[in-house]
Order: structure tokens, then C-alpha cells, then sequence
């Protein structure tokens, strides 16, 4: 039997999709074998890698959190003080304002 060119191309072009699946494995195949040796490895470095000592816990010391409070009420009270002033600031104000607008009627 003999093929024609043509025959030949068109022969050719059936037969291509069993080729190309039968590639698509081997490429899955290796696709696969990458990703399981390069998790192996991880799991050596994770097996491998150095751990250090655990660090130390501060208890709380009852002095340490007086001095603490301490500030936290020294924050306060210099907070009140600025508030204060401001008012203070604020109402001098208003009267130097209101002082030269008198209107007196006789």
C-alpha cells in the first residue's frame, strides 16, 4: 500500500495526540519526582537545623510594676497640668476680649 504525501501528513496528524499524551506523562513523571526529592530535602533541613535555648522568663517583680504605676500616674498628672493650663491660656483670652467691648448707655 502505497501513501501520498498527502495520505502521509494526514497519517501523521491522527498519530500525534498519542505522542504527545505519552510525553505529557514522562513530563508529569519527572514534574513529580522534582517535587517529592525537594520536600525530602526539607524535611532533612528541618531535621538538621540548630535549635537554640529557650530564652529566659522575667517573673513579675512587685517593685518593678510600682515603679511602673508610678510613672503611669507622673504621665497622668503632668497631662492634667497641660489641660489646665490650656483652660487657663483660654480664659485669659476670652477676657482680654471681652474687657475693651463694654458698652455702657446712660
Amino acid at each position: 500500500m502505497s501513501i501520498t504525501p498527502l495520505g502521509g501528513t494526514i497519517y501523521v496528524n491522527q498519530n500525534t495526540p498519542v505522542v504527545s499524551h505519552a510525553h505529557q506523562l514522562e513530563q508529569a513523571k519527572a514534574l513529580l519526582q522534582n517535587y517529592i526529592a525537594s520536600e525530602i530535602e526539607k524535611e532533612k533541613q528541618k531535621e538538621i537545623e540548630e535549635t537554640r535555648p529557650a530564652e529566659d522568663i522575667k517573673k513579675i517583680n512587685p517593685e518593678q510594676e510600682h515603679q511602673k504605676n508610678h510613672k503611669d500616674q507622673e504621665q497622668k498628672q503632668e497631662e492634667e497640668a497641660e489641660e489646665k493650663l490650656k483652660h487657663r491660656s483660654d480664659e485669659q483670652r476670652v477676657a482680654q476680649k471681652s474687657s475693651h467691648l463694654l458698652d455702657i448707655k446712660v
